[in-house]
């Protein structure tokens, strides 16, 4: 079997700024995979990349997964080695495993160690209807931690970011997160991402406020200094979590031998796929690190996110779009199956769906 075509599709996703890419993987026997390289903002650049990569990938075997990685990622080697360039041998390689999967009659997951666990716990990312700005923010977020308790979700994505860290904002960050865990009880998850962390001296204060809501951790976005996170680590009582801007093993090492953080949110398709997901969740296991993935995607993407996790042993939750766009439920067949919170993986070959192309081409972000 031979690769003979891939193909993009460039789609709307809940908003402007997040569209997916979708990819197929054609091949000579007439078996055709899909996969998701969607990143953002401004994912037209990755359908640009996957083109680069089509003359590299046309006439080798979507069997040879570890092969065709190297060879992609070679590709890009003088451009870098992160964001663009991985995501976009993100979607080739999760449509490959979708191919092998389909041709052997097994899910993606039985092919790459198989399960630990039957179902997925999900945090639920529920964006808010309403546009909110200063003290209204509040409302807004606790009238989404309600309706995912509604919901049967048992963990919450709080995000308390985007504003300037003065005193009187992480007063109102720390009151927020009280009333935010009295809304998810004692025993629901509460996970909560900081943003970008720029200067220690509003970081560290930050960070105590927010850790007094006892979140399952706390997520970061500044993988540039880890000295500075050891530092942060070591004044804020909560696990933290950094890795949906690392990329490929290589971007973890360090964190992991500086013991900068306790939980790792990498991002199966900003890390180049199903194989490496698995591969850094090993390498975070040896230092008793656990694994909730980044996800804030497409239901391709939470499939191929799924398959990467459900047999990692040091699993904790999975990020999902629990609001997503109106017609996210209506794009691949069979939908995805959700639950009390849990994500039930699909037992059928490959990742599981099929793209439904009428519904795709309603939504083409051109």
């Amino acid at each position: 079997m031979r690769i003979t075509d891939i193909k993009t599709y460039l789609v709307e996703g809940r908003h402007e700024r997040m569209k997916w890419v979708f990819v197929h993987v054609e091949t000579d026997e007439g078996v055709l995979g899909l996969g998701d390289a969607t990143n953002w903002p401004h994912s037209e650049v990755i359908v640009k990349a996957i083109q680069c990569l089509r003359d590299r990938v046309v006439g080798q075997s979507p069997f040879d997964i570890e092969r065709l990685w190297k060879l992609m990622y070679g590709a890009f080697v003088p451009l870098g080695y992160g964001g663009v360039q991985v995501s976009a041998i993100a979607g080739i390689e999760s449509a490959c495993w979708d191919i092998i999967g389909q041709v052997t009659g097994q899910p993606v997951y039985n092919l790459i160690g198989g399960r630990m666990r039957d179902r997925l716990r999900l945090f639920a990312i529920c964006d808010p209807k309403e546009k909110a700005t200063g003290r209204a923010d509040m409302d807004v977020r606790i009238r989404a931690a309600e309706w995912a308790v509604e919901h049967g979700y048992t963990a919450f994505k709080w995000s308390p970011k985007g504003r300037e860290l003065t005193p009187a904002y992480i007063r109102e960050v720390r009151e927020l997160g009280h009333k935010l865990r009295e809304v998810m009880g004692p025993d629901r998850g509460i996970s909560a991402d900081l943003g970008n962390v720029h200067y220690m001296a509003s970081a560290v204060p930050f960070a105590q406020a927010v850790a007094e809501c006892e979140p399952m951790y706390m997520e970061l976005h500044a993988p540039e200094n880890i000295d500075a996170l050891v530092k942060l680590n070591r004044e804020v009582n909560a696990p933290l979590c950094i890795g949906e801007h690392q990329w490929a093993r290589y971007g973890f090492r360090e964190a992991f031998e500086k013991h900068a953080v306790e939980i790792i949110n990498l991002d199966v398709v900003r890390t180049g796929g199903i194989s490496e997901a698995r591969k850094i969740a090993a390498m975070a296991e040896a230092y008793y690190i656990q694994v909730a993935p980044h996800n804030p995607n497409s239901p391709v993407s939470t499939l191929v996110s799924a398959h990467a996790a459900i047999g990692m042993p040091n699993f904790m939750v999975l990020e999902f779009e629990a609001t997503d766009a109106p017609w996210a439920g209506e794009i691949i067949d069979p939908p995805l199956v959700v639950e009390d919170g849990y994500l039930v993986p699909p037992s059928t070959p490959g990742i599981g769906a099929k793209l439904v192309m009428k519904e795709v081409e309603k939504h083409l972000a051109d």
